[in-house]
């Protein structure tokens, strides 16, 4: 998982040659970037992470 500004995880796509990267939510006016591998652990954590900030009202 990474939060970050979109530019920094824009520049490690183009270096590790992935096209993966999806914005999940912008929790400031500063844009942000959460980014998780793809495997069962994270995926996990992000249905974790979704449903707290939909509680709290930030998606």
């Amino acid at each position: 998982m990474a939060i970050t500004d979109p530019v920094v995880m824009q520049h490690l796509s183009k270096q590790e040659r992935s096209s993966k990267i999806e914005t999940v939510s912008i929790i400031m006016e500063k844009e942000l970037v959460i980014a998780f591998r793809d495997d069962e652990e994270n995926t996990q954590r992000l249905k974790l992470l979704t449903k707290l900030l939909k509680e709290n009202e930030v998606f």
